[in-house]
């Protein structure tokens, strides 16, 4: 249990500051997915991408992606990732006394990021295109 002292009294008023900057965040980022939904072929932020990609250097060539950094952050995406937010984080949580938090990462890890959107195959000879590349194709269509 918490002391009295680290309760903050219902009178005090919270910063607006934090609401305003909150949702000027929000605005921006639904701007921005909304502005490369437009043209998902040449999003407004592929010339940023390009101009990043040529200050570092990385290319089909370079040695970077294959580099110790990148793999650690490669394998960090893996099962040691899924590990350390699966169970250590909400394990440091419960000890912080942030159960509630804890229980909201478990479940978000148990929600997953959900199933694969279904992959379209190429149009055929009629210019039809099939729904899904996991059933069998239709009779004729091969």
């Amino acid at each position: 249990m918490r002391g009295a002292s680290a309760v903050r009294p219902a009178s005090t008023a919270r910063p607006r500051a934090l609401l305003i900057a909150g949702i000027a965040l929000l605005v921006i980022f639904v701007g921005m997915g909304a502005a490369v939904l437009a043209d998902p072929a040449k999003p407004w932020s592929q010339g940023i991408d390009d101009a990043w990609r040529s200050a570092v250097g990385v290319g089909p060539d370079s040695p970077l992606p294959g580099s110790p950094v990148a793999m650690f952050f490669q394998q960090l995406g893996q099962l040691p990732g899924m590990i350390v937010f699966a169970l250590v984080l909400p394990i440091v949580l419960v000890a912080l006394g942030r159960w509630r938090s804890a229980i909201f990462v478990f479940l978000l890890q148990l929600a997953g990021p959900g199933p694969d959107p279904p992959r379209t195959r190429p149009p055929d000879s009629s210019g039809r295109c099939s729904p899904s590349t996991t059933g069998p194709s239709p009779p004729g269509t091969r």
